[in-house]
């Protein structure tokens, strides 16, 4: 009944969708057929990227599209895909499909479970991927590698110098795997204030993700980035919104309910 609910919601928020200047992050975990909460099953995958194919959306990935904003160029029509975390089924099931879609995207890396398992909370562990999956998919110049931090720790007020250490690790691991300059973060499970995007910003890092929902725009705070998040819940209905500035209305739909 909640995922009626949820539909119907969707699409009323479509009623209202309109063509912005503006671009849609999409937030994914893993690909696959586990039970984590996050997952997207692999043929719910193709069909949004078929979808994204289909409807002609220019899709980039997330250093290209903070160019694109400070050069003020159009965002119309846009959509990045970024995972977080770096699970192995990134590289064994969603790599040879944006490859097979041509789509490039952006893998944040928890450095510490690089070629080792994540456990998840519930006691769910799954797989991350290699060094070598990381340099494959670096190297074939469709997957940018920023970080993540080192274990994946949340911030909070009392934790700042040490949470600010695991990103600096983090991003000199990243760095160093793919020869590569990474200079974007993503807040893990999304927590952050004022007071870490300043350091984040003194860290010499240019933008950074979150977990809100919305848009993205040229004037866009880019180190409070929003994102939309894809997991198993999400149904066609959902996912057309979340791509379209509908996304947009759901979210005041919500704060009215």
């Amino acid at each position: 009944m909640k995922h009626v609910i949820r539909d119907l919601f969707w699409s009323l928020a479509s009623l209202f969708s309109q063509e912005k200047n503006a671009a849609s992050i999409l937030m994914y975990h893993s690909i696959g057929d586990n039970k984590a909460f996050f997952t997207v099953r692999e043929e719910e995958f193709e069909k949004q990227l078929e979808y994204v194919q289909a409807h002609h959306f220019d899709v980039i990935t997330l250093s290209t599209l903070l160019e694109k904003m400070r050069q003020n160029q159009s965002l119309a029509h846009t959509v990045v895909i970024t995972f977080d975390d770096g699970y192995k089924d990134n590289y064994d099931v969603a790599f040879p499909l944006l490859k097979k879609y041509k789509m490039p995207a952006t893998i944040f890396l928890t450095t510490d479970y690089i070629g080792s398992s994540m456990k998840l909370k519930g006691g769910m562990v799954l797989p991350m991927v290699s060094r070598q999956d990381i340099q494959e998919m670096t190297e074939s110049g469709c997957i940018e590698f920023m970080p993540h931090t080192k274990s994946h720790v949340r911030y909070a007020d009392d934790n700042l110098e040490s949470f600010l250490q695991e990103v600096r690790e983090s991003r000199k691991a990243v760095e160093t795997l793919t020869g590569r300059p990474t200079p974007l973060f993503a807040y893990p499970a999304g927590k952050y204030d004022q007071t870490l995007v300043d350091r984040i910003k003194k860290e010499g890092f240019i933008g950074a993700v979150t977990v809100d929902e919305g848009l993205v725009y040229a004037q866009s705070d880019f180190f409070v980035l929003k994102r939309n998040a894809v997991d198993s819940t999400t149904s066609m209905t959902a996912f057309k919104g979340k791509v379209s500035s509908a996304v947009e209305w759901y979210e005041r739909l919500k704060l009215w309910k």
